[in-house]
């Protein structure tokens, strides 16, 4: 008899076990910052000062969720945020939802293999890590991402670890990712090359929608893969930014060069490019007035666009090689013929006189 009940027993609990697993497999894994993990407070740990993994392991000990499931952290009046401080190390490999809830390295490391999420109210900030890697994650945003400044003031012996921000996505007015870091110079750089300072930032690809904003501060340096700048978003400059590619997806995308802010890219491609300019107008006469009985006023914005490519990437937007500068009188010049590459379109530009009146609309917008 006794026999029978322990049977029944362990399959009641098998069955229970099972329609937890199913019930969880749909279900995501709800957890409010606390002093540590705790599956029965369902607690995740606010400060990290060791190793720590967000993996497989670590949801089970809170529970049967799928490999699925996210993982959704809110904050409490008492904590608000995750500290990665020094001899701290996180590693994220499941998919993130931050609530009202933000994420400080301060001194520490992370790294991201998942994607993490945060919210309109939701923060990531980095404070001089040790090192930080999304180059095999992603990391989605309608709050603020912060990099500031490591401070590496002095000559250092050896590189730092990069700050490999990866693939990030910005979406909504409230979003915005601050580029603060200065960057670092090396001892054992040739003399000539010792007051060079390197980017430690590096990004991915990284897109602003619906708004979203790019703010580099002064001195600051970064680099990255790609640049796309949407709807209502746009991309301040006040360092030395440089991107193998930005793209300009809409009428009022905007790029904005600030102090002495520099934007180096190897392709500007606009939306309003300027083959939509040379369907509609000869070579020759393609930036000029009515010349051809075609009214050109509808095509400002497009030719606004086809300037700020000039004046921005400093190649020519259709072949992406001749190389065009801008005199301190607002007018543009070809540069030297040793620099300029055998394209008929942008030996056009070069030769066609109109872009002195382009230089003077520039002016006077």
């Amino acid at each position: 008899m006794t026999g029978a009940v322990n049977a029944r027993s362990k399959r009641q609990q098998e069955k229970w076990r099972f329609e937890s697993a199913v019930a969880n497999e749909s279900t995501d894994l709800l957890l409010t910052l606390g002093d540590s993990d705790d599956a029965e407070k369902k607690t995740a740990a606010s400060t990290i000062t060791k190793v720590v993994s967000w993996n497989d392991a670590w949801v089970s000990t809170f529970g049967d969720y799928a490999q699925t499931a996210t993982v959704k952290l809110t904050s409490t009046e008492a904590v608000n945020k995750i500290i990665v401080s020094e001899n701290g190390a996180l590693t994220n490999e499941r998919t993130v939802e931050l609530s009202n809830a933000g994420i400080l390295v301060k001194g520490g490391s992370l790294i991201n293999r998942g994607t993490l999420k945060l919210a309109a109210v939701s923060t990531l900030e980095l404070e001089n890590p040790v090192g930080f890697d999304n180059s095999k994650g992603r990391i989605e945003t309608s709050g603020k991402i912060k990099i500031n400044d490591s401070g590496l003031t002095e000559a250092q012996q050896q590189a730092p670890q990069d700050i490999d921000m990866g693939d990030i996505r910005l979406s909504g007015a409230d979003a915005m990712l601050l580029s603060w870091d200065k960057g670092y110079t090396l001892s054992t750089d040739k003399d000539k090359d010792k007051a060079k300072r390197k980017a430690r930032v590096n990004f991915g690809s990284v897109e602003l929608l619906d708004g979203a904003h790019f703010s580099q501060s002064k001195n600051a340096l970064d680099s990255g893969d790609s640049m796309t700048i949407g709807k209502g978003a746009k991309m301040d400059v006040a360092g030395l930014s440089t991107w193998q590619t930005v793209t300009l997806k809409a009428a009022d995308a905007q790029i904005r060069l600030m102090d002495e802010g520099t934007l180096t890219t190897v392709d500007l491609k606009a939306f309003f490019t300027a083959e939509a300019i040379l369907k509609k107008l000869t070579v020759r006469t393609r930036l000029a007035f009515n010349v051809t009985g075609i009214d050109t006023a509808e095509l400002w914005d497009t030719i606004l666009k086809v300037i700020q490519g000039l004046y921005l990437a400093q190649r020519c937007p259709v072949c992406s090689f001749v190389s065009f500068t801008r005199r301190d009188s607002g007018e543009f010049e070809d540069a030297p013929e040793t620099d300029l590459f055998p394209c008929p379109v942008g030996l056009a530009f070069a030769d066609d006189t109109s872009l002195a009146a382009f230089a003077e609309y520039m002016k006077s917008t």
